[in-house]
């Protein structure tokens, strides 16, 4: 039902019943807001084993997650970065792997949860960057190191946009493309602001979490704490309201939900 049996079934250490039910809640929900279909890949890190966490968990069996230069696994909070040289790799290239996410129809997001992590200026969650830095996939969603902080991301372009006032990094930090010359920023499933930043092409280069592919290179390198991701096809307002809700419900039941 909905490719949860094929998840559980690719997991090394089984998850419980009350984590199989998490699971299908999780994604039956996503299944009826009509996101599932949108969502190219979904991890959730904050898992029962490592393991299960580094899993796309629609159609698992390719773009399995990479952690590079170890960064930390904790159960069912995630994994955190050294702020210098680890990192995870999607293995996901938005030009090439991308099927619902294309130049004018696209999303991408992370959920950063509370760790031992510090608030350095410019973290990067997700993103890559290829074309001299000119074509650009990324979310930064805390600006700097003091509350009110902006946020600021970029997709498919070359100009960042930069929006909202935020009082912390934690939680679902999204950008959207949803035209040629349209674009979202969203904090936990609400827009925080628009620009009209113009489309130019997508990333060549593989994804990365806990920082970004900047050009082959780690940039945005921080300690922060990843439970969740996920890259695809534009969402509406209600459908991202519907996916924080359903990504929220299940980190606040392994305790993880931050907000």
């Amino acid at each position: 039902q909905w490719g949860v049996d094929d998840l559980i079934a690719a997991a090394s250490v089984a998850p419980t019943d009350f984590r199989k039910g998490l699971i299908a809640r999780f994604i039956g929900a996503l299944y009826a807001a009509s996101v599932w279909s949108k969502i190219d890949v979904m991890w959730v890190l904050a898992a029962h084993d490592e393991q299960f966490g580094r899993l796309k968990w629609k159609s698992p069996g390719n773009f399995t997650l990479t952690a590079v230069n170890s960064p930390t696994f904790t159960t069912d909070r995630g994994f955190t970065g050294d702020g210098s040289t680890s990192y995870i790799n999607t293995n996901f290239t938005p030009s090439t792997d991308g099927v619902n996410y294309t130049l004018n129809s696209a999303c991408m997001g992370a959920y950063l949860t509370a760790g031992t992590d510090t608030a350095v200026s410019g973290p990067n969650s997700i993103g890559a960057a290829s074309g001299g830095g000119t074509i650009n996939a990324r979310v930064e969603p805390w600006r700097s190191s003091t509350p009110g902080s902006t946020v600021r991301a970029r997709v498919n372009d070359g100009t960042a946009t930069t929006v909202g006032t935020v009082a912390t990094r934690f939680g679902l930090t999204a950008v959207n493309k949803s035209g040629a010359s349209a674009v979202q920023i969203y904090r936990n499933g609400a827009s925080i602001g628009t620009s009209t930043a113009a489309s130019s092409n997508v990333p060549s280069i593989d994804v990365y979490a806990l920082g970004f592919n900047n050009g082959g290179a780690l940039g945005g390198a921080n300690d922060n704490r990843i439970a969740a991701a996920f890259v695809g096809g534009s969402l509406t307002s209600t459908e991202h309201a519907d996916l924080f809700t359903a990504i929220e419900a299940y980190l606040d039941a392994v305790g993880a939900g931050v907000v």
